[in-house]
C-alpha cells in the first residue's frame, strides 16, 4: 500500500512535520486507519480511474485526544474542510454520536466507519464494512435458500459487532461471540446489550470459547487476528450443512469444507466500491478496484 500523506491537524489547519500542508484537492481524511486496511487506497484508485481529485490523507492525532482532533476538524476553514473521514476501530463510536444523520447499520450499530461531510447537512455516518458484509451474504446466501441457520463471529470489537449484527439482518436467529480476552469479553456484551438494535427474533450470546457440539454455523466470520487456535475453522466444526466464511483479519489458513470463502480483500474491495459511490456517487469503476496498480 503507497505511503499516505500524513499530516498532524492545528488550530490554523494541517501541518506536515512543522511546515503547513494544504491538501491537493478534496480530501478523506483517514483516522487511525490500519496499514492492512486497503480501502483509503481503493477509494484513491477509484477516483483517479474516474479522472476525479480526491486525495487520501491519514490525520495524525498524536498527542491529542479525540474530541480536541473532532473539535479542530470542525474549525477548519472551507477551503481545507475534508471531504469526509474514513475510521479506525477506535474512532467509529465517538464519531458516531456527533454525526448528523447515520444510514440504517450505522443507526442499528451506534458506529459508523465512513463519514461524509456536507456544509448545509452535516455529518452524514455511513458503515462501509456493514454494506460489504451485507452485499457478499445477499450474493452467497441469498434469500431463497432461507435464514442463515446460525452465525459464528470471532473477535471482539466493532468489527466483530458489525459482523454480529448484519448475520442478524440476514436472518440468523442465533449469532455467538466469541471472544478470548475476558475483559473484551465483557466490555462487547455490555455494548450488544445496550447499544445494538438487533432484530426481535435473534438471540445472541457473547462466550470464551467455541463449543463443537452446538448446533453448526451458516456463517463463520474471523474479524480478530488475536491467535485463535486453527481448531475453530476445521470441517468438522461447520458439520455437514453449507456455510460461508468471512476472513475480515486475512489470517485464515483453513476454511470448512464446501464453503464459500472471500479472505479481507474482498470484501475490502466491497467496501472500496461502497465508499467510492458515498463519496464520489456512481458509476462505481469496479474494474479498477478488482485490478488496482501495485500496492
Amino acid at each position: 500500500m503507497p505511503e499516505l500523506a500524513t499530516v498532524t491537524i492545528s488550530t490554523d489547519g494541517y501541518l506536515r512535520g512543522d511546515q503547513p500542508w494544504t491538501p491537493p484537492a478534496p480530501c478523506v481524511c483517514a483516522l487511525e486507519i490500519d496499514t492492512r486496511d486497503r480501502r483509503a487506497f481503493l477509494l484513491d484508485v477509484a477516483a483517479r480511474a474516474r479522472d476525479e481529485s480526491l486525495a487520501v490523507v491519514h490525520l495524525d492525532p498524536t498527542d491529542l485526544d479525540r474530541e480536541t482532533v473532532l473539535a479542530r476538524l470542525d474549525g477548519l476553514p472551507p477551503e481545507l474542510r475534508p471531504r469526509g473521514l474514513l475510521l479506525g476501530e477506535a474512532w467509529q463510536e465517538i464519531v458516531a454520536a456527533r454525526c448528523a444523520t447515520l444510514t440504517g447499520a450505522a443507526l442499528d450499530l451506534g458506529l459508523v466507519d465512513a463519514v461524509r461531510i456536507d456544509d448545509a447537512d452535516g455529518w452524514q455516518g455511513h458503515h462501509l464494512v456493514a454494506g460489504a458484509v451485507e452485499a457478499f451474504l445477499a450474493q452467497v446466501w441469498p434469500d431463497s435458500v432461507g435464514p442463515l441457520p446460525r452465525a459464528v463471529i470471532l473477535g471482539g470489537g466493532a468489527t466483530a459487532m458489525t459482523a454480529a449484527l448484519i448475520a442478524a439482518r440476514r436472518g440468523a436467529a442465533d449469532v455467538t461471540l466469541v471472544v478470548d480476552d475476558p475483559q473484551r469479553r465483557d466490555d462487547l456484551a455490555a455494548r450488544a446489550a445496550t447499544a445494538v438494535n438487533w432484530p426481535a427474533s435473534t438471540t445472541w450470546q457473547v462466550t470464551g470459547r467455541y463449543e463443537f457440539d452446538s448446533p453448526p454455523a451458516g456463517l463463520w466470520v474471523r474479524a480478530t487476528d488475536r491467535d485463535i487456535p486453527d481448531a475453530a475453522w476445521l470441517p468438522d466444526a461447520a458439520g455437514d450443512e453449507p456455510c460461508a466464511v468471512i476472513d475480515l483479519a486475512g489470517a485464515t489458513k483453513t476454511a470448512p469444507l464446501g464453503s464459500v470463502h472471500p479472505d479481507a480483500g474482498g470484501v475490502q474491495v466491497m467496501a472500496a466500491g461502497l465508499a467510492a459511490a458515498w463519496y464520489l456517487g456512481p458509476p462505481v469503476p469496479w474494474d479498477a478496484l478488482t485490478n488496482p496498480p501495485s500496492a
